[in-house]
């Protein structure tokens, strides 16, 4: 398997054997240093270009305790360090006071090794908030990754990565503005639905291949904390490709009160469609088919909305582990054709504190996250903005730290 395929938390000594193996020298994506770096400014500041390089690049994986020939990068020796997790901690102290912005999504394993020391390799993002900058006693200077150099970057290259960060931002606005758009252009005889979109920052061409077992089996299985067998498909219906990726998508045929469809692009962009259900309950029984749906809304389940958001990012931070590729991303969630919608503020047990939506669709701002860490924190987030909305305050759904409540998670069978 290639070494930058293999999750992070999952790599072994074998696998960093390999790289000795099969001459894997540094690149653009891989450095690597016998040594943990020194206590002293000369290896703070090389600390810091090492990183903030790759990070104003396209990112890559340091690995300490392997050396390397100083000719060509090829390894030639796992020696190890001692101590991984206190380096690691100093590093990150480092990073915080040296580096400017600070650089989100730095991630690391610690490796045990056979000899009883330790290899420490860290995870570095391509960052949307590039170009960082290196500050320490007068140094001010920005550096970038050219194979396995770090030189400091001329004023072009600095123009130019400003630039590519916000046309990326710009594109991946775009990208939700336009599933937006079509959402409200749509005529349907459906009378409301939820559309839960994700778009990675650095929006590209086939990030996703939808051959990878591994990620339709993400699909079925979504490797979700708050509940064992989460699926964004239904049983005895399996993810299948489209023009666009793959989807799963529940019978259109088959009369029932939910509809769901699920799509992750091959560019990396994802939606999580919902209607019916516990999303909107009804005063009367509704149906749904392909055709036609009955009965007026309601209200909107905000527990429910939780439930889904919590699985689609849950889905989000396994699908990018997968990949390898720690990088922002852009959500944004619609109600659409939602008018007189009534929308749940929080009350567990009794629906009674409403508040009411008139106009014909809702479409929150587009949000930003820096990393896919939290699924909770990332949907209360999502969760406040509604409350605000509906002039409500935080959810109570959430305790002070962004975590859905103990009492919740009992209530719900969470």
């Amino acid at each position: 398997m290639y070494f930058f395929d293999i999750p992070l938390e999952e790599i072994k000594e074998e696998h960093l054997q390999n790289l000795l193996d099969d001459k894997f020298s540094e690149r653009q994506q891989l450095d690597y240093k016998r040594d943990m770096y020194k206590n002293t400014p000369e290896d703070t500041i090389e600390l810091c270009k090492d990183i903030s390089a790759m990070a104003n690049s396209f990112g890559g994986r340091l690995i300490i305790g392997i050396e390397d020939d100083e000719k060509d990068g090829v390894p030639t020796e796992i020696v190890g360090i001692e101590n991984a997790e206190a380096s690691w901690d100093r590093i990150q102290n480092i990073c915080s006071d040296c580096i400017d912005q600070r650089i989100l999504g730095l991630k690391h394993t610690v490796v045990s090794l056979e000899n009883g020391r330790e290899a420490l390799v860290i995870s570095i993002p391509r960052s949307s908030l590039a170009p960082h900058l290196v500050r320490k006693n007068r140094l001010r200077s920005f550096f970038i990754r050219h194979e396995r150099h770090n030189p400091p970057m001329t004023l072009n290259e600095i123009r130019d990565a400003v630039l590519r960060v916000e046309n990326y931002m710009k594109r991946a606005e775009e990208c939700l503005q336009s599933i937006s758009d079509k959402y409200v252009r749509q005529k349907t005889d459906y009378h409301n639905w939820v559309v839960l979109s994700a778009v990675p920052v650095f929006l590209e061409h086939d990030i996703i291949d939808i051959n990878d077992k591994k990620i339709v089996e993400l699909i079925k299985n979504v490797p979700c904390e708050l509940k064992v067998g989460a699926s964004l498909c239904y049983p005895q219906r399996e993810p299948e490709p489209f023009i666009y990726g793959i989807k799963s998508e529940f019978d259109p045929e088959q009369k029932t009160n939910y509809y769901q469809r699920f799509e992750l692009h091959s560019n990396g962009y994802s939606e999580l469609l919902l209607m019916g259900g516990f999303i909107f309950n009804t005063d009367n029984t509704t149906y749904f088919s392909a055709e036609k749906v009955v009965s007026h809304i309601y209200h909107l389940s905000q527990i429910y909305l939780i439930s889904n958001l919590i699985l689609h990012f849950s889905f989000l931070k396994a699908l990018f582990e997968h990949l390898g590729q720690l990088q922002p991303i852009l959500y944004r969630v619609g109600i659409y054709n939602c008018n007189d919608l009534k929308y749940d503020a929080g009350v567990i047990r009794h629906y009674t504190n409403y508040k009411e939506y008139k106009e014909q669709h809702l479409v929150l701002p587009i949000i930003r996250y820096e990393t896919i860490d939290d699924p909770e924190k990332m949907a209360c987030k999502v969760i406040t903005k509604f409350q605000n909305v509906f002039g409500a305050f935080k959810s109570p759904y959430f305790d002070e730290n962004g975590k859905i409540t103990e009492a919740v998670k009992k209530h719900y069978s969470w």
